[in-house]
């Protein structure tokens, strides 16, 4: 956990890892003599080495290294400007409340509150469902850039005029659809593979009522008019790392076409009715109608391009 530089006196620095595992034995010989039978489970294993979200906080983090923290919806970015100290040469009353928190451990840390909208794709993912308290991201170059320039801001510009034009040409120009799909999150990705569904390819229309289906395999359903005989069709989007499994969708094809669209390579060659929409077509189409893609997406990628 990073705290705000200044709320706390330092303590001595603790360089090396044997130092910070007898340090951390002795915090919690210091609980259980305070707290008792009340005391929480150890940051120190069996075998005498950290665990590995104490091992990045105290080795693995320089001063310099960014971090991103996240509650809820509520995000922000920081920058280690500190080294690692712990609460026993705090008060009692301090350690009373960091204790309440579960806060035994800190650096000092400068802070950027970022707004949602704002927050890049490869983020949000990385706070989706349950992770570790503390772990390493790995991200492309063009994604750290990116952190680099949300830090630097001082303000965020949430006008929306002119953005459609501005983010067309930078879209236009040196850009990859791996650094374009970086920039989104997982719910404008999907609404951009909609969108192209229905304005770019097949004319397709969303059922409305089927965005919000009990059925986690797809997005919605879609319907169209062809040659006097009404259409269905099915849509699953996977953004990042997920994958698809075609063969889940069996018994859907015998009802009508289902589009899939992942960043992960899909084979549907061997399937009926089964249809893949490559990253480079949804960014073909963001180049092409970039008037119809999302506010917060036009905001974030104006911005981080």
């Amino acid at each position: 956990m990073l705290l705000e530089d200044g709320e706390i006196d330092e303590v001595d620095e603790m360089p090396d890892i044997e130092s910070a595992v007898d340090r951390h034995n002795e915090i919690e010989q210091r609980f259980r003599e305070r707290k008792s039978d009340d005391y929480t489970p150890s940051r120190v294993k069996l075998s005498g080495s950290l665990k590995s979200s104490l091992r990045y906080m105290i080795e693995d983090i320089e001063k310099g290294d960014f971090l991103w923290v996240n509650e809820e919806s509520e995000f922000a970015l920081c920058r280690a400007s500190g080294d690692w100290e712990t609460d026993l040469g705090l008060s009692t009353e301090k350690q009373d409340e960091f204790e309440s928190n579960d806060v035994r451990n800190f650096r000092k840390a400068d802070w950027e509150i970022v707004p949602y909208p704002m927050v890049p794709g490869f983020v949000k993912r990385r706070f989706a469902g349950q992770g570790n308290t503390l772990s390493q991201m790995h991200i492309e170059d063009s994604q750290k850039l990116i952190t680099k320039q949300i830090f630097a801001v001082s303000e965020f510009d949430d006008a929306t005029e002119g953005l459609s034009a501005a983010v067309s040409d930078k879209l236009r120009a040196d850009v990859t659809p791996s650094q374009f799909l970086g920039i989104l999150d997982p719910a404008e990705i999907e609404d951009i593979v909609l969108l192209n569904l229905q304005a770019g390819k097949g004319d397709w229309s969303i059922i409305k009522s089927t965005t919000s289906s009990s059925e986690a395999d797809i997005e919605c359903e879609l319907r169209r008019i062809h040659d006097d005989e009404v259409e269905r069709a099915f849509v699953q989007v996977k953004s990042g790392n997920a994958s698809v499994s075609e063969e889940e969708y069996v018994e859907k094809a015998e009802y009508g076409d289902v589009f899939f669209f992942a960043e992960k390579p899909i084979d549907v060659g061997q399937y009926d009715n089964m249809f893949e929409i490559s990253p480079d077509e949804v960014f073909e189409f963001a180049k092409e109608q970039t008037g119809l893609l999302p506010d917060s997406a036009l905001l974030k990628l104006n911005a981080y391009l």
